[in-house]
């Protein structure tokens, strides 16, 4: 039958079966790209959020009930949206700290409000040895805080900010802090000196530090980096850190990220505590050679660099000493380091400073600012040294 003998009823039945069928075919192909984009992109769709809307709609008819009458309604909610909206919420809750309450003080760094009369708490490498420093609050004004409290193994500093100033009393809004985010949780990064900048990121991983035995990250399962209690791990001699690194190469070899693939890594580098300087150098320096060196040995030269750290505690000083095998090889590194401040060498020599004019002593110093934190746990590995 040509298409020019077809009646009106049949060509709206033909025109519906196409529709139907591209349809299925738009579907089918939308899947599969989304399946072929980057995790990026996957994941900025998920986040669409749908909600469906009842509305109660009179019947036209006259009855006296009414039906209730399902719109549906797509209501898309970007993250972009919603970014706006919790920095104005954190904004107020978050006041620059400064050297002193002049205009021209020294910017310390940030601290949040945590109570409103006048409770903040902040980094203490931002107060230094200080007992008082400026705190800006909400109207521009400076006054003064004085520290209550230090935490060194934290890293925080409470400070206790005045709450009036001649002008009137001042407004201290505390931030709301809720509990632990979860995985996946989109976080911000409030800072700049002078204007509000911010930052963003992901929560990947939650309640479980950069060295364990059971971190897990999606589809990878349960990983572990610290094996501690395993005696075959233990570095007691030259040739005994030969058997430690096949076995700390063959574990991270196995790693895998959140997508369940292997990730690559392997030890370039091992940090030691003094005290297993020379074990390690005699097993993997290529200058060092030790007595009873073979061919059978020589293999492991150069397999792994070998840093001596002399903040690392030395066996016998503490209950256990650490090995840490890294893979310095990738653009991501297990640690971070932050130059807040490059060091800036400092002279107090001057006749009207007031260690010379008071007790005719000269101070150098070097003043600077840095800080470090953990990067990717999977390029690190943790052993103990006997």
């Amino acid at each position: 039958m040509e298409i020019e003998e077809l009646n009106k009823s049949q060509i709206v039945l033909l025109t519906l079966l196409v529709s139907f069928v591209t349809s299925i075919a738009t579907g089918i192909v939308t899947v599969s790209l989304m399946q072929q984009a980057p995790p990026a992109i996957a994941q900025t769709v998920n986040r669409v959020i749908e909600r469906t809307v009842e509305k109660m709609v009179p019947q036209s008819q006259g009855a006296a009930a009414a039906s209730v009458v399902t719109q549906e309604k797509t209501i898309v909610v970007k993250e972009s949206d919603l970014i706006p909206q919790a920095v104005a919420k954190a904004t107020p809750s978050v006041t620059r700290l400064y050297a002193s309450t002049k205009d021209d003080a020294a910017f310390l760094g940030f601290a949040v409000v945590i109570g409103s009369d006048g409770m903040l708490v902040t980094d203490i490498d931002a107060l230094g040895t200080e007992g008082s420093v400026a705190v800006a609050a909400r109207d521009g004004t400076r006054v003064v805080a004085f520290v209550t409290a230090r935490d060194e193994v934290t890293g925080i500093g409470f400070l206790r900010a005045a709450t009036s100033t001649d002008a009137g009393p001042l407004v201290w809004k505390p931030a709301d802090i809720g509990g632990a985010p979860q995985v996946g949780t989109t976080i911000l990064s409030l800072g700049g000196v002078a204007k509000m900048r911010i930052a963003s990121g992901l929560v990947t991983a939650n309640d479980t530090t950069s060295f364990d035995t059971d971190h897990s990250e999606g589809n990878s399962g349960n990983q572990d980096n610290s094996p501690t209690a395993a005696s075959g791990y233990v570095i007691a001699s030259a040739a005994n850190a030969l058997t430690v690194l096949k076995l700390v190469s063959s574990a991270m070899a196995q790693f895998k990220d959140d997508q369940g693939k292997h990730y690559g890594a392997r030890p370039t580098a091992v940090m030691v505590p003094t005290g297993l300087e020379w074990v390690m150098k005699e097993a993997f320096d290529p200058m060092f050679r030790g007595g009873g060196e073979t061919s059978a040995t020589n293999w492991a030269k150069g397999a792994v660099q070998v840093i001596v750290n002399p903040f690392l505690a030395n066996a016998g000083t503490v209950s256990q000493s650490y090995v840490y095998w890294l893979d310095l090889s990738k653009p991501i590194k297990p640690f971070i380091f932050q130059n807040r401040k490059a060091p800036e060498f400092v002279a107090l020599d001057k006749p009207d400073s007031y260690e010379n004019f008071m007790r005719k002593r000269i101070i150098y110093g070097v003043d600077a600012r840095f800080n470090m934190g953990f990067g990717d746990w999977k390029l690190a590995y943790r052993t103990k040294g006997a």
